[in-house]
């Protein structure tokens, strides 16, 4: 499998038939014309390979600056810079996980490994993971992405520092070395597959540690310069990219209406690799991210949640929604 592909239940009204499971049967996507979908689906390599480059050329030269100038005031700017754009190397591992990156398949599964090894995602059990999240989008238990409203002001400031993600990261590692998947994991892990996801668990650690060596090799401050810095700064800015994407929205089968598209920066939108125009992903994660601003010109007015403020009146919805959720019921 190669292809990220959505569990099909029985024949629905869309053009491509019915979206996700049985008990969570996804709706919204026929808004897409199939003569418009057929044209946008289209995949290409010169437009991953050229993006992949300078995204690569970024963070190379991002990371050859912070190291010579690590002994300046410059250090701290440097090493966010480094590590925001490493994190947003998601962009591509995501669309490698849906084959749309590149036209050519094994550029895809190269890409796939590399980022997911590099921001700690390894390849395949995210991929089967997304798959799962992509069938039961917003499902309150079996969408293993959701993210839940914060119960408070004070925890939705916690996880902006990416509490949640460094402990399931931990978590998932910890049981793909061992190969001891827990009943969440094999949800959406087929049992074939296990061996190999384990593999490629043991394969990343050994590599994870082989780096931490290397660059303690090069000076014992290189580690932290280098890796855990980066990686630690880097995940605040992907936290609230991500949380973006569906916090606050509605938890229903409803594409228009249970995922977020956040109208950023042109530069932020092209080193995310276009994923925030998330609702139109969703509504059709066969079309590459060279050609979702298209679609989101298409279907923007259909969509419950775009927003225009970016990142800041996106997480201002989310704080009203976490006060209006929390306030006390009037009395009588």
């Amino acid at each position: 499998m190669n292809d990220l592909k959505l569990n099909r239940g029985p024949a629905g009204t869309g053009p491509a038939g019915a979206w996700g499971s049985d008990d969570w049967p996804l709706r919204g996507h026929e808004v897409i014309p199939s003569a418009l979908l057929k044209t946008l689906r289209q995949r290409k390599d010169l437009p991953g390979i050229t993006r992949i480059i300078v995204h690569g050329a970024a963070i190379i030269s991002s990371g050859i600056l912070l190291w010579e100038m690590h002994r300046t005031v410059w250090v701290v700017p440097l090493m966010i810079l480094f590590g925001c754009l490493l994190a947003l190397l998601f962009g591509p591992l995501h669309e490698s996980c849906h084959g749309t990156t590149f036209r050519t398949r094994w550029l895809n599964i190269v890409v796939g490994r590399v980022t997911g090894f590099l921001i700690n995602r390894p390849y395949l059990y995210f991929r089967y993971r997304h798959t799962s999240h992509h069938t039961y989008t917003q499902h309150p238990k079996l969408d293993p992405d959701r993210v839940e409203l914060p119960p408070s002001v004070g925890v939705y400031i916690i996880e902006m520092f990416a509490r949640g993600f460094w402990k399931a990261s931990l978590g998932y590692h910890c049981r793909g070395v061992t190969g001891r998947f827990d009943a969440a994991d094999r949800v959406f892990l087929p049992a074939s597959e296990l061996g190999r996801v384990t593999l490629e668990f043991r394969l990343c650690v050994v590599g994870y540690v082989a780096l931490i060596g290397a660059a303690f090799a090069l000076d014992p401050w290189a580690p932290l310069l280098l890796i855990a810095g980066p990686r630690f700064f880097g995940e605040i800015l992907l936290r609230f990219l991500r949380m973006a994407e569906h916090t606050a929205t509605d938890d229903s089968p409803d594409l228009l209406r249970n995922t977020r598209t956040t109208l950023v920066n042109p530069v932020l939108h092209y080193f995310y690799w276009e994923m925030p125009y998330h609702a139109e992903h969703h509504l059709a994660p066969s079309v590459p991210f060279h050609a979702l601003s298209r679609l989101h010109e298409q279907v923007s007015g259909k969509i419950s949640f775009v927003a225009r403020r970016g990142l800041i009146g996106a997480h201002t919805d989310i704080l009203r929604a976490i006060q209006s959720a929390h306030r006390p019921a009037p009395a009588g």
